[in-house]
């Protein structure tokens, strides 16, 4: 979806054609789910486990995926367990839960809008919560993972390296949460840590198949006119196993099992198989527990000296794994398959190995043969630690200064490394202002090339009582991506971004332009001075002109409920909540 925002950029810019834009148009967000990014949505959903509210594993596991489902099926036994034992929301949101929930988050560089909601939440909960707090804790917080659009790691990527509660272990592990706080397993979140972080000792069985969840890239048999069928209408590969049985537990652990083998990594295959797994042998003969089938895969592993691939397979209508072993000459035969007998939360608990011929040849081939991108990457560098930390500080950070009395947001973790090289060693970028009092303004502006590389971007009267409310804009932003001017331009607003918004884009001005904050005394030409490091947004104006100004009003013709809500609603820096 961001990609289509930033195609408009582009052209304008002339970068892409129409064709090339209606491409992307038509390929973005092809299946149900949120987008696939650190965006609102999925970092309001991280949050959520953080703050206690709710299940291991909800804010990464994919919405068109067997885990869903099992989630929400647990889901419901939560519930029923927390009636039981009369734990209610406010037992759960507490302060050090917030304070949690905002740890995680500066520590993944989640949406911009996380903070508004958090405000507005804990206000709810009957906490006072301020934007000073969220600072202080963005100050000794890492940074410890980026997602799109601050990288190209996504939220499955996230899911496979270990998910949230990883993140939360690595958090634990340098003293940065409250462990104590109680969360909606009715266990502490220090206790759901244990469980569910990958790099704990006391991990479970169930978050370690995590590695090897979500979709698979697919490598197509050429030969293979099914492999070719697979495409979808863009182009790109179907990355899940939908071809003989989509949706099936048992299918999709196969093919899960298939990508460990074909990257040959015995600790993610090993990771679908119970302690006490019963295997079946060709002889008659019964492989018993884990350590002897991981003995029986090591020695499969030697003898196929790499010329052995596995795929997911049909045998009179039941998913099998089947094996292909190649010769150097590109032929090859099938070997043997691997049938499961019982299945259980994810984990093989009794399965068959079959090289019987006759068996075999019955056996249909999808012609996929899946490696999965988890393999591909180290999840070390996606969900990082405290000594190899993307930024020291945490991916959002709270500015004050001249311009932002009540402060201002930025997703630091969103910024380029070409931005700061132009910023310099000392990280600070200074340069006039080009104003526009609307998003609608400034995406025509942007649009016809009114900025210029070295500006800074203001659009105000965007807040909560200049909208009225905080309408989203992806589009200004986007196109200053889509035009090339990231790198080159900063963007400051008393309104509200996209979670999908990168660059140097700093949101919230608090007080805004409606209530006479200093961004609505601005004029063209005047030069903003914003300091990263220190975290101040100054205004380089002779302190007696500054004086003498007066604050651009902007009258909205507004009756009912809107005139109400733009007299009763607070700034940015308060969570834009009725007052």
């Amino acid at each position: 979806l961001i990609s289509v925002f930033q195609g408009v950029g582009k052209l304008q810019a002339g970068q892409i054609t129409e064709a090339d834009l209606a491409k992307l148009e038509q390929s973005a967000c092809p299946t149900c789910g949120s987008c696939a990014g650190m965006f609102t949505a999925n970092s309001m959903n991280c949050l959520c486990e953080a703050l206690g509210m709710a299940l291991p594993g909800n804010g990464t596991i994919l919405a068109v995926s067997k885990e869903r489902e099992a989630l929400y099926l647990r889901a419901a036994r939560a519930i029923l367990q927390l009636i039981a034992k009369d734990i209610k929301p406010r037992d759960i949101a507490t302060l050090e839960a917030f304070d949690n929930a905002l740890a995680l988050d500066v520590a993944m560089g989640g949406s911009t809008n996380t903070i508004l909601h958090t405000l507005a939440v804990a206000r709810e909960a009957g906490i006072q919560y301020d934007i000073g707090r969220i600072d202080q804790i963005s100050r000794r917080v890492p940074c410890l993972c980026k997602v799109s659009p601050s990288s190209d790691y996504h939220i499955q990527d996230v899911q496979r390296a270990g998910g949230i509660h990883t993140i939360l272990g690595e958090l634990k592990r340098m003293g940065a949460l409250h462990t104590g706080c109680l969360t909606v397993t009715g266990k502490t979140i220090g206790e759901n840590i244990d469980e569910w972080d990958v790099r704990s000792e006391k991990c479970t069985e169930w978050a370690k198949a995590a590695r090897v969840s979500g979709a698979s890239a697919i490598v197509v048999d050429p030969n293979d006119k099914l492999g070719m069928a697979a495409r979808t209408a863009s182009g790109n590969l179907a990355p899940k196993p939908l071809l003989f049985h989509p949706g099936n537990e048992t299918a999709i652990t196969l093919w899960r099992d298939a990508a460990a083998w074909n990257a040959g990594d015995l600790a993610a295959e090993l990771a679908l198989y119970s302690e006490k797994v019963a295997v079946k042998m060709p002889d008659g003969t019964a492989l018993k527990g884990k350590e002897a089938l991981r003995a029986a895969i090591e020695q499969q592993h030697r003898e196929s000296q790499g010329l052995v691939r596995a795929e997911l397979g049909d045998y009179r209508g039941e998913p099998v794994l089947l094996f292909w072993k190649y010769q150097k000459t590109g032929s090859r035969e099938k070997t043997g398959m691997v049938r499961v007998k019982r299945l259980k939360n994810w984990v093989i608990t009794r399965a068959e190995y079959d090289t019987n011929p006759k068996h075999l040849a019955k056996v249909q081939s999808s012609g996929l043969m899946p490696h999965d991108p988890a393999f591909m990457f180290k999840a070390e560098d996606c969900i990082r630690t405290k000594t190899s930390a993307y930024l020291p500080e945490g991916g959002l950070a709270i500015l004050y200064g001249q311009l932002a009395p009540q402060g201002s947001v930025v997703k630091t973790a969103g910024i380029s490394d070409g931005f700061k090289q132009r910023c310099g060693p000392g990280f600070v970028f200074e340069g006039p202002c080009v104003i526009f009092e609307s998003q609608e303004d400034a995406c025509a502006g942007i649009l016809a090339g009114k900025v210029k590389e070295g500006d800074v971007v203001i659009i105000r009267n965007e807040g909560p009582k200049g909208g009225p409310g905080m309408q989203e804009m992806l589009s200004p932003t986007s196109y200053i991506v889509g035009m090339g001017l990231s790198d080159k331009v900063a963007l400051i607003t008393d309104g509200r971004f996209s979670g999908g918004t990168a660059g140097a884009c700093i949101g919230h001005v608090s007080p805004e332009a409606a209530e006479g904050g200093p961004i609505g005394r601005l004029k063209n030409g005047d030069r903003i001075r914003i300091d990263f490091p220190n975290r101040r947004i100054d205004i380089c104006v002779p302190e007696a002109e500054w004086a003498a100004r007066q604050p651009v009003a902007v009258k909205r013709d507004l009756t009912g409920w809107l005139a109400r809500y733009q007299k009763q609603v607070t700034n940015a820096s308060q969570g834009g909540v009725l007052a």
